[in-house]
């Protein structure tokens, strides 16, 4: 098992980029397991997000890619999270190969503001270790794409991995119609595989700006992470997404990108094709 200093030490010394994502497989890296909602704080939901990281060297198939299904749910000012990954990688040519993963399952508990959209909230959860049976095929592309496609939930990707994660989360609405949010969040992996490291920190950061109109919504996305238990200089990262959708009663699809602005993503992955929906509970 390599830390992100092993990741970085393979872009260095020429690496391609392809197979510098399949050499992920074995990095041991945080990153954000709070929820993907870009709903107020509280509000309760189901969703789903799928993604296709274009690599720089992309040797994969069109249909490879990751995603997550996930809920909100609860009553009062207590919520729920539940969030299921998978991921699935397979190449191109004559000798190409395939492999599919189920990943790490995040359940939480979050306490909310009395109003929604305004005000503070706080929640705590862990990644359930999944055993390495979890991936099926050959080659470990599955995981590559999981953890190289969403640095922000990179964790989601490891197998024989526990991550305990807490996060503190301000909303502020202003007009009724668009959403300010700054998060500040950590993370701690424990792994169960004791050949290498057996515990990384990471301290995350992010800002959130959407707009809500009555048919269609938007919103731009800014993140970042810095790990904690090493010195490298490639260990803060930061990432843009932006998202655009429609809002068919409490159904809301939509499509966005992710791209890389700074770490050892960015020369690895171009951008990430981003395209969901969310469905809020309760009308």
């Amino acid at each position: 098992m390599t830390t992100l200093r092993g990741i970085t030490a393979r872009l260095r010394h020429g690496t391609t980029p392809l197979a510098a994502a399949a050499a992920l497989v074995l990095a041991a890296t945080s990153a954000s397991a709070q929820d993907i909602s870009q709903l107020r704080a509280g509000a309760t939901y189901i969703g789903l997000e799928l993604a296709r990281p274009s690599f720089s060297d992309d040797g994969f198939t069109t249909f490879s890619g990751l995603g997550y299904l996930s809920s909100m749910f609860g009553s009062g000012r207590t919520r729920f999270l539940v969030e299921l990954p998978f991921a699935r990688g397979s190449t191109e040519g004559e000798f190409g190969t395939s492999s599919s993963l189920i990943g790490s399952p995040f359940v939480g508990i979050a306490r909310i503001s009395e109003t929604e959209g305004n005000g503070a909230s706080v929640s705590f959860g862990v990644r359930i270790p999944v055993p390495e049976s979890f991936e099926l095929g050959d080659d470990d592309f599955a995981v590559a794409i999981g953890a190289v496609g969403d640095p922000d939930r990179m964790e989601a990707s490891y197998t024989e991995t526990v991550t305990a994660s807490g996060a503190f989360r301000f909303d502020r609405t202003l007009n009724e119609s668009v959403l300010l949010r700054a998060q500040v969040d950590a993370d701690g992996l424990f792994f169960l595989d004791t050949s290498g490291d057996t515990f990384e920190a990471f301290l995350g950061w992010g800002g959130l700006v959407r707009w809500d109109g009555d048919r269609a919504f938007a919103s731009g996305q800014v993140t970042g992470r810095v790990l904690l238990t090493e010195d490298e200089d490639d260990r803060v990262f930061h990432h843009l997404a932006a998202r655009a959708g429609w809002t068919f009663g409490s159904a809301q699809p939509f499509v966005g990108v992710r791209v890389p602005i700074h770490g050892f993503a960015k020369d690895v992955v171009d951008w990430t094709l981003l395209l969901g929906v969310q469905v809020r509970l309760g009308g």
